[in-house]
């Protein structure tokens, strides 16, 4: 068992869900921006707005995301904007401790 738990903000909401850490106690430390980033080369996606990125999202031949507190992001991402039957094919997650950056 542990006194502090140091992790993202899903999963802080699920241990207090869960009745593992005591309501109340959460404290964020930082913010942390998920960014959207393209080879070199490539055109910048217009992404300035929710219908341009699900746009964009849906041109891209491929995506890569982390196992991370922005990947848990990114799939909720897919959700909410009703495109994640159509990213499944073309998404690819990073393995636990290996960048989406070695892929490119």
């Amino acid at each position: 068992m542990f006194d502090l738990v140091v992790v993202g903000a899903p999963e802080i909401d699920a241990f207090t869900a869960q009745g593992k850490i005591v309501a109340g106690t959460r404290v964020d430390l930082v913010k942390s921006g998920v960014a959207v980033a393209v080879k070199e080369g490539a055109l910048r996606p217009d992404i300035g707005s929710a219908e341009a990125l699900k746009k964009a999202l849906l041109a891209a031949r491929a995506v890569g995301y982390s196992t991370g507190s922005s990947g848990v992001y990114t799939q909720n991402l897919f959700a909410k904007l009703g495109i994640a039957e159509e990213m499944k094919p073309k998404s690819k997650q990073t393995q636990p401790g290996f960048r989406v950056a070695n892929w490119l």
